[in-house]
């Protein structure tokens, strides 16, 4: 009789074959985990490159906004 094909105790597929060893899988984790936080710390510091930049132009507002003030 045939076994099922689902069956582990196979000569032909052993487990090691069913999951990647451990260490592939840290591996894995850890490279999606810096891949995560690299792209994490790029928009936090494009968010701070666009805060840098808009205050000479929040401060070149608020002094054009206190001349007109003066000129009344």
């Amino acid at each position: 009789m045939l076994e099922p094909l689902h069956s582990v105790s196979s000569p032909d597929y052993p487990e090691t074959n069913v999951l990647p060893p451990i260490g592939d899988r840290l591996f894995a984790g850890v490279r999606v985990g810096c891949a995560y936080v690299l792209n994490l710390s790029r928009a936090i510091a494009f968010l701070g490159l666009v805060a840098i930049a808009s205050v000479p132009l929040l401060c070149l507002s608020l002094l054009t906004l206190s001349d007109e003030g003066d000129n009344r």
